[in-house]
């Protein structure tokens, strides 16, 4: 860890070898608290590369628990820490995703600087957010959907916690979630909020291999899709990337209003994926239809995005997006 840290303070690239052995230090729980820090602050003041971000990636998949289902499936996991306070629309979109026939293995985790991360809102609503693995992949296989706790598949990811939860700016550690996925999901939606973390991650997956990934980020700064604005966007297809702009204007929605993606609490959020799922009409549901979109493309099951949209729609309007919800909770609650 030293030599990585000496680097880092003479503002140079880690090898890939020293970014692992870095790495495997801190899952390893041989880094201190205060190296860790050095290490994240270290790479957020140098610039993180993609190669070292691959490497770190790889490095904490060694340490995953194995996920014992299929890497046929889609998630939704963002980096999070936009600042903008949304409502969970990753969470909801992948039920709503889930209801269109896509196989999802949610990862995710509670809150680290926000009030209601994905666990945190997805146990409000019911679901057990702590499933051991084959309990998880019983729960894909029966409800469609699961949800995959980093605290159980990264138990390593507890030595760096501590860390980086006192120090409440982004860095490196808050990328590494969306491209740990234990199911090696094969389809993916990243949303982030910032340009740099966009080329950052669209590289990496690149160098990963990624089969079926879309990394986007609007030009409000949200780490959706949004409804408001433009969003560059990078698909990476069996390890190939195209990147266009989508403007939301343009697939005939209308911006949302100030504060109407507002949420609150792990409570007050779950009511509002609630009310989405139900059928009411607005901003909310405008901007779960929009990212439902995105996740549908990415699993192959529809490429034009107003088909994507209107099949969104439909799963929620006919019942099917609040059924495999219920069903969620319930199969995740008969371990």
């Amino acid at each position: 860890m030293w030599e990585a840290l000496d680097l880092l303070a003479h503002r140079r690239d880690l090898p890939e070898a020293e970014a692992r052995r870095a790495m495997t230090s801190v899952m390893r729980g041989e880094a201190s608290p205060l190296q860790v820090a050095g290490l994240a602050m270290g790479m957020a003041g140098k610039g993180v590369t993609a190669a070292e971000l691959t490497a770190f990636v790889r490095t904490v998949r060694e340490f995953s628990e194995p996920f014992p289902g299929p890497s046929e499936v889609l998630d939704t996991c963002g980096t999070g820490g936009d600042g903008h306070g949304t409502f969970n629309i990753s969470s909801t979109a992948a039920v709503v995703a889930a209801a269109c026939g896509v196989p999802v293995a949610k990862h995710g985790s509670r809150s680290v600087s926000s009030r209601c991360g994905s666990a945190d809102v997805l146990e409000a609503l019911g679901v057990n957010v702590d499933l051991p693995p084959r309990a998880a992949a019983r729960c894909l296989e029966e409800a469609g959907i699961t949800f995959l706790s980093a605290t159980v598949f990264h138990p390593a990811f507890k030595h760096a916690m501590g860390p980086i939860r006192e120090l409440r700016v982004r860095t490196v550690f808050n990328l590494l979630g969306p491209l740990c996925n234990p199911a090696r999901a094969e389809h993916q939606i990243i949303g982030v909020p910032d340009e740099d973390a966009f080329e950052l991650l669209a590289d990496a997956l690149e160098l990963l291999g990624a089969a079926h990934v879309m990394v986007f980020c609007p030009q409000d700064g949200l780490d959706e899709l949004s409804t408001s604005a433009p969003a560059r966007v990078a698909e990476t297809r069996e390890g190939r990337t195209r990147r266009y702009v989508l403007d939301p204007a343009a697939l005939g929605l209308a911006a949302a209003a100030p504060g109407s993606l507002t949420g609150g609490t792990p409570e007050q959020n779950a009511d509002l994926t609630r009310r989405v799922l139900a059928g009411e009409r607005g901003p909310r549901r405008d901007i779960v239809l929009l990212n439902t979109a995105a996740a549908l493309r990415m699993a192959g099951r529809h490429e034009d995005w107003g088909r994507a949209m209107a099949r969104a729609a439909e799963a929620i309007d006919d019942g099917t997006a609040r059924d495999v919800l219920d069903r969620w909770v319930r199969v995740s609650r008969s371990r």
